[in-house]
């Protein structure tokens, strides 16, 4: 490394998107020195600009909402789409909360779609622009706050002294030198792991970072056994990064198989294809099942959806989104059928949190995907991760500054960053390895071939075993970037994580199936899967749902 600094904050806050800039923007208003530290730059990197923009809290009716999807309505529709192991406390959250974040928004600028009568257009806030517009509104409120913001600067580890975490140490990407930070809270907020599959609706594709850090300085990870797919335009077979894919389904486009079948008669007669829009998975698995039965490819029928229907999405995206790369690739997407494919979103997993955003170890907070969406989702997703994250980020945020105003004096363990940094130095050596670009085609493929939509026990352990493998596998030479190897060992642990994750829930349940245990056991599964480190072991386990206090159960279950 070429030199070392020490930067001294109250609040850390790690990640770019929408869940990080909240919690910045959150813990800077109690007057706390607040530093966010991005890998690429703020507002342009993880899944939160490349999204949809489109933010679905229950929405008061004299703002344009639908009188029926009153909060309990859609409480209920989160817990029993995710199957029941929704954190309902989250949940709870979420409909209560959201609909204020979404003010909130609107105060710091966020241009919404909205009806000349100021109420929102089809009853839901979605940007101007999509994400792109959100992030650019929030990057903006992010500075005015006078938040430090450090980009280019991949965090590493973060640093522990009596089991709490103390700050963090980074890689400035631009440069190799070494970044550290002493924090009396630190935020983690830097998204998931779409780059583990080959295929992901977003271009700004995360390595697991967030999840091995948590994973290293102890919190305990839940539900990393559901990845959740969605699908993407495929023009001649060539997948398109995108969001906004959702909106085809909601708006009554036709799904067709190779044969020309509009398969989802045979899967979800009362449905059809809009059982996407209740939990991804009851479309995303039929849609498998037919590729994998030679019925593909599958392609969207477009001729349902009206000229002005087209026309006023048109306006909504602008070039950036679903409609953009369609006129991009050349195609007629109003009238001609076209292919789509099956690409990863975002992951139903992450570090377990309580209501105040905390993980297991004291002074670690987390948000947004990096939370797993604070539990939310369960087993499968039917409504908005952007309401996931605005409102962990902003309760993240207020409790990391609430600890930094009464800040436990800790000793700073000095050998920690020293160990770190020889670990940096170690990848530096030249050994004649593969390349990191090529053990990433290797994480992928075999993320998509054993840890993907269709699972078995041979599977699972060949996935177990070959992420294990790679992620210790050493790289080429002193040539290839620093960064890139660790992200290769971050993407490897997050797979191993999430395959032996799926190998302890023998059943079928969301979006993880497994052709083994191909039914939903809720005399043996309506429970947590967890995952954690002790000493140098990987401990998976399970935690049971707290049914005493929840709500809404299944009939199976009675409270104790």
């Amino acid at each position: 490394m070429k030199s070392e600094s020490h930067l001294l904050t109250d609040v850390l806050i790690i990640g770019g998107g929408a869940a990080a800039a909240m919690a910045a923007i959150e813990a800077a208003k109690f007057g706390v020195k607040v530093v966010l530290v991005d890998k690429g730059r703020l507002g342009r990197s993880g899944n939160s600009p490349p999204s949809g923009g489109a933010i679905w809290p229950p929405i008061p009716p004299e703002r344009g909402g639908n009188p029926q999807t009153t909060p309990d309505r859609m409480f209920k529709d989160i817990v029993v789409g995710g199957s029941y192991l929704a954190n309902q406390d989250w949940a709870r959250l979420y409909v209560e909360e959201g609909f204020h974040r979404v003010v909130e928004l609107e105060n710091f600028g966020v241009p919404f779609t909205k009806n000349p009568d100021g109420t929102f257009l089809r009853g839901t806030p979605e940007a101007v622009g999509q994400g792109f517009g959100l992030m650019e509104a929030l990057r903006k409120e992010v500075f005015h706050r006078e938040v430090q913001v450090i980009e280019q600067a991949m965090v590493t580890r973060l640093v522990t002294m009596d089991n709490s975490v103390v700050g963090a140490v980074a890689l400035d990407v631009k440069n190799d030198d070494a970044i550290v930070f002493h924090a009396a809270a630190v935020v983690l907020g830097g998204g998931s792991a779409t780059a583990l599959y080959p295929h992901a609706s977003s271009a700004y594709l995360t390595t697991g970072d967030a999840y091995a850090m948590a994973y290293h300085a102890g919190a305990t990870l839940i539900n990393m056994e559901f990845p959740e797919f969605t699908i993407v335009p495929a023009p001649g077979g060539r997948p398109i990064a995108t969001g906004g894919s959702r909106w085809p389904i909601a708006e009554g486009g036709h799904f067709l198989n190779g044969r020309g079948e509009r398969f989802m008669e045979k899967y979800e007669p009362q449905l059809l294809e809009k059982a996407f829009l209740q939990a991804r998975g009851r479309f995303i698995i039929p849609m498998y099942r037919e590729m994998v039965a030679g019925n593909g490819p599958i392609y969207l029928d477009p001729s349902p959806i009206s000229l002005r229907q087209w026309e006023e999405r048109e306006k909504v995206e602008g070039e950036i989104f679903l409609i953009g790369k369609l006129k991009a690739s050349g195609i007629d997407y109003r009238t001609q059928k076209h292919e789509w494919a099956i690409a990863i979103h975002t992951f139903m997993g992450g570090a377990l949190i309580n209501e105040r955003a905390e993980t297991t170890p004291p002074g670690l907070y987390a948000c947004g995907e990096a939370a797993g969406h604070g539990g939310v989702l369960g087993a499968d997703r039917g409504y908005s991760g952007l309401v996931t994250a605005l409102v962990s980020g902003q309760r993240a945020g207020k409790c990391a500054a609430r600890r930094a105003l009464s800040p436990s004096h800790l000793a700073w363990p000095q050998e920690a960053v020293a160990t770190e940094m020889a670990r940096w130095q170690d990848l530096t050596k030249e050994r004649g390895g593969r390349k990191p670009s090529v053990l990433l085609r290797d994480i992928q493929t075999t993320a998509w071939n054993h840890l993907g939509l269709i699972r078995s026990r041979d599977s699972l352990e060949k996935a177990a075993m070959e992420f294990q493998r790679l992620g210790q596998e050493k790289t080429a030479s002193a040539t290839d970037s620093v960064a890139q190897r660790l992200e290769v060992e971050n993407l490897a642990l997050s797979g191993e994580i999430m395959a032996r994750a799926a190998l302890l829930r023998r059943e079928s349940r969301g979006e993880h199936f497994r052709e083994d245990y191909p039914h939903q056991d809720d005399a043996h599964w309506l429970t947590w899967v967890t995952v954690r480190k002790e000493g140098a072991e990987m401990v998976v386990d399970t935690a049971p749902i707290p049914w005493e206090r929840y709500p809404l159960r299944p009939q199976k279950v009675t409270a104790t």
